[in-house]
C-alpha cells in the first residue's frame, strides 16, 4: 500500500502540474528529481523545492507575456 501523501505537497504538485500543464504525476516526479539530485529527503524539503518550482514557472510565464 503506498504510503500517504502530505496534503500541502499534493496541493503544491497540483498547481505545478496546472501551471506547466503536465499531469500531477509528472509534477511529482519533476520534484522528486529535483529532491534527489540536491539530496533532499524529508517530506518539507519537497514540499520547498515544489513550491520553488511554481514560483520559478510562475516567473517564466510571466516573462514570457
Amino acid at each position: 500500500m503506498p504510503a500517504p501523501q502530505d496534503k500541502d505537497f499534493v496541493t503544491a504538485c497540483g498547481r505545478l502540474a496546472s501551471q506547466l500543464s503536465i499531469s500531477i504525476a509528472s509534477a511529482r516526479r519533476k520534484v522528486d528529481l529535483v529532491a534527489a539530485r540536491e539530496g533532499v529527503r524529508d517530506a518539507d524539503g519537497r514540499l520547498l523545492i515544489a513550491q520553488r518550482l511554481l514560483l520559478e514557472s510562475q516567473g517564466v510565464s510571466a516573462e514570457s507575456r
